[in-house]
């Protein structure tokens, strides 16, 4: 029965090896090309977000002036 019980520990220590693995694999891989697309969309707002800003502004130049 003793051995039974070793056997059991060591294969919960392998598969508990093996999930800190892949946890450190998501974590230093994933997670960081994650953050780098999320950077991108951020990014690619603020820049729309800012055009139609510009476009706003020019707009009610526009019209300030036609109406002066």
């Amino acid at each position: 029965m003793e051995q039974k019980q070793q056997d059991r520990l060591t294969n919960v220590e392998i598969q508990v090896a093996k999930l800190d693995t892949k946890l450190e694999i998501i974590q230093n891989n994933h997670l960081h090309h994650l953050q780098m697309d999320i950077t991108s969309v951020k990014r690619t707002l603020w820049w729309v977000f800012s055009t139609l800003v510009g476009c706003l502004i020019s707009l009610v130049v526009v019209l300030l002036q036609s109406f002066l």
